[in-house]
């Protein structure tokens, strides 16, 4: 991974790889609305994720590249030739500004990768270079393979949003987004429910059976604005093991109405409210 800077401490580049992976997978599925289904291998063999986009049932293989130090507006990323399986497999490549990405990310397919990348040989392998700049450059050569961020799922053959909403109203499916968790000894469910403003209720439902003898699992449960396409700045942590005595039982769910706005009375869900800024703090504590 090269040099670090000066907000991450030594030896954090594994870290740093898995951050940019899992922002970049996290955008490509609230862009495309659940549209681009992420699928993660368990080992590392060159390929960090096959997304599938499920409107036509494509597979598309994807290597990420992170970096965190920029020289002279450009940051290099470094592929093995031999991680290059297929003509179409895709080199995504970011550079993380403080805890988000920049706002333009190389997408380049292995052909073209291989075409315009330098070559070195590092310990009989071939290493294809390529110096990414942080934004569009005239003349430069990796200038026409940024794509706005914004815009990634769309360069990943998604629909555009104006499109969607004309077919149906934008979901994040619950799947989807407990990809963006991960549990080491701890569980994590995470729920999600739209809201078509900010103060609206969201009910979330959850399935009792989900949970039996799994005491240390807990609920995440986020609320999707759908006009502003974003989280709202609250969420749940719920341990299930107090599922029954805060939420009420229909049928074989257990059904929780929250208001991540807030509300002037009382409610059972309060001391689980967490800011959503705040999620990754909460989770470790759990876990330490």
């Amino acid at each position: 991974m090269g040099e670090l800077d000066a907000g991450w401490p030594y030896g954090s580049q594994d870290a740093i790889g898995q951050a940019g992976e899992f922002l970049v997978w996290a955008n490509l599925i609230t862009q495309s609305g659940g549209s681009l289904h992420i699928f993660l291998p368990m080992l590392d063999r060159g390929i960090d994720a096959v997304v599938h986009r499920l409107e036509d049932g494509a597979f598309i293989a994807v290597q990420v590249k992170t970096k965190t130090v920029l020289h002279d507006m450009e940051f290099p990323i470094a592929v093995y030739e031999n991680h290059l399986f297929t003509d179409d497999q895709l080199v995504i490549g970011v550079h993380l500004d403080g805890d988000l990405l920049g706002p333009f990310a190389l997408v380049a397919d292995s052909s073209t990768f291989k075409k315009k990348a330098a070559r070195i040989e590092d310990r009989g392998r071939t290493l294809l270079v390529a110096d990414v700049p942080t934004h569009p450059i005239r003349g430069h050569k990796w200038t026409e393979d940024l794509v706005v961020l914004d815009h990634l799922a769309e360069r990943l053959g998604a629909r555009p949003s104006a499109q969607r909403a004309a077919l149906h109203a934008e979901t994040v499916s619950d799947e989807d987004l407990r990809r963006l968790a991960t549990g080491a000894t701890l569980g994590i469910q995470v729920k999600t429910g739209q809201l078509t403003e900010p103060h609206a209720r969201q009910r979330i439902l959850v399935n009792r059976s989900n949970f039996v003898g799994e005491p240390t699992t807990l609920l995440v449960a986020l609320a999707w604005i759908v006009p502003e396409r974003r989280f709202h700045e609250t969420c749940l942590v719920i341990p299930t093991d107090v599922l029954p005595s805060v939420a009420a039982s229909v049928g074989r769910y257990y059904e929780l109405n929250f208001r991540p706005a807030g509300s002037r009375e009382s409610s059972r869900l309060d001391p689980y409210r967490v800011p959503l800024e705040s999620l990754t703090e909460t989770l470790a504590h759990q876990l330490s």
